[in-house]
């Protein structure tokens, strides 16, 4: 099933690096369908919180008429591990699982916000992809020249 969802989740992160964003992407799937899609919008917003899941929680509130999504049994699928703000986003609307592609090492939160923590916590699959993990790579060496 990851594999159907990780060509959608390259495809949307590609469409962040037209804009010369970091290709980080995020699906939403219930009931076994693609309900939305984003991707990492900081530079073309210019707002640091326009990350792809933040901005895939706000597509799903228009959808759902909430952000309270406990028991709906939705599951999130992302390119790159969600960082901190994403992390407590996802935990604190009630996604019930979160699949992603490729740790974070330096800004990853999945291991820094659940420490000592009340949240609600999802349950959290690392999926490496390869294709993705390139991907990122080439964007960092590109600007770092």
């Amino acid at each position: 099933m990851f594999k159907n969802y990780s060509k959608v989740l390259i495809k949307e992160a590609k469409k962040a690096l037209n804009y010369e964003e970091v290709p980080v992407s995020a699906i939403a799937v219930y009931e076994e369908k693609i309900i939305a899609k984003s991707y990492n919008k900081v530079e073309q917003k210019k707002d640091k919180t326009a990350h792809a899941e933040i901005l895939l929680i706000q597509k799903l509130r228009k959808k759902f008429g909430t952000t309270h999504f406990f028991g709906l049994n939705i599951s999130v699928y992302v390119t790159l591990e969600p960082c901190c703000m994403c992390v407590s986003v996802l935990a604190m609307c009630g996604i019930q699982n979160v699949f992603y592609m490729l740790e974070d090492e330096k800004f990853g939160g999945i291991n820094k916000v659940f420490v000592n923590s009340a949240y609600f916590m999802p349950n959290f699959y690392l999926v490496y992809n390869e294709e993705y993990h390139k991907i990122l790579q080439n964007f960092f060496q590109s600007i770092r020249g």
